[in-house]
């Protein structure tokens, strides 16, 4: 699991004690969420850009001052990530500025830049008195992005577990990890439903499933990495084939969710309909074939 956040800052005005305590403000509701923030300070945009255009150091998010001495500003820092180095990550811009003013230069950059790079930044005056209710709300809505991939191995996890809790009260199994009938349950599930003729069964369901419940173990323990054209990913210390690209996130998760249902709807048919049968197949059946079946896998 992930446990710091790489944020990007640019101000011009870092010795400024009101900067300094924006930042601890950021860095103390970073703690309250669960993570330790990592600031990246520059003072100087195109040491920003060189370092944000840098893909291999991960950013999570960026935050800048508006008002530069420089000739360019917050928003065109904004606009240059998104249209030059395709950066989606969320954008807090702040302003010494009033509202009014805030709003006339948001009107201002609608008119000048394309509106998709526009998106996903957030502009408010470090006036208001409710800087930090107002950060916090932001933070908090930017930092669940970066649940998806502990989630998605959560989903593994327990989604696993919940399939492997049913087939072993299905099946009996014990509950003894180096008993064969433990680690061969779902060989089990796949010779039941060959020898009843199981109206549902489905060979790539069964090796998919089997597939998944591999990649749920090695996910167990694994570490972030990054590669030219892929990005940034986790893989497996157990086994380095198995890995999630932040980038394919949305597929590996509908996968999982169309696996799930697959196998939700075949053990529910067997828990309705075949349970005695089940029970009574297991308790006599002998497991070399189980066993064999699962050397045929690894």
């Amino acid at each position: 699991m992930r446990k710091k956040i790489n944020i990007v800052w640019l101000d011009d005005r870092f010795t400024e004690s009101l900067v300094k305590s924006y930042m601890k403000i950021v860095s103390n509701i970073i703690k309250e969420l669960g993570y330790i923030g990592k600031f990246h300070e520059f003072e100087n945009y195109d040491k920003a850009i060189e370092f944000s255009k840098e893909k291999r150091n991960r950013i999570d998010f960026f935050i800048s001052d508006y008002n530069l001495t420089e000739e360019k500003n917050g928003l065109d820092f904004l606009i240059e990530l998104r249209e030059q180095y395709n950066y989606k990550q969320p954008l807090i811009l702040y302003s010494a500025e009033s509202e009014t003013n805030i709003k006339s230069n948001i009107k201002n950059a609608f008119d000048s830049y394309d509106l998709k790079h526009l998106t996903n930044f957030h502009f408010f005056s470090s006036k208001d008195n409710d800087f930090k209710r107002e950060i916090k709300q932001i933070m908090s809505f930017v930092l669940s992005k970066w649940n998806e991939i502990n989630a998605l191995r959560s989903f593994y996890i327990s989604d696993h577990a919940e399939l492997e809790g049913r087939l072993s009260l299905l099946f009996k199994s014990s509950r003894d990890v180096t008993d064969p009938t433990y680690s061969a349950y779902i060989n089990r599930l796949k010779e039941f439903c060959r020898v009843e003729q199981f109206k549902f069964y489905n060979e790539e369901l069964i090796v998919s499933w089997m597939k998944s419940k591999n990649e749920r173990n090695a996910l167990c323990h694994c570490k972030e990495d990054y590669e030219d054209g892929v990005g940034f990913y986790i893989e497996s210390l157990i086994n380095k084939k198995v890995k999630i690209e932040e980038a394919n996130i949305i597929d590996y998760r509908k996968k999982m969710i169309d696996l799930y249902s697959e196998a939700n709807i075949l053990l529910s048919y067997i828990e309705k309909d075949y349970k005695d049968e089940a029970k009574e197949w297991s308790k006599d059946r002998d497991f070399d074939t189980a066993k064999d079946i699962v050397k045929s896998y690894k």
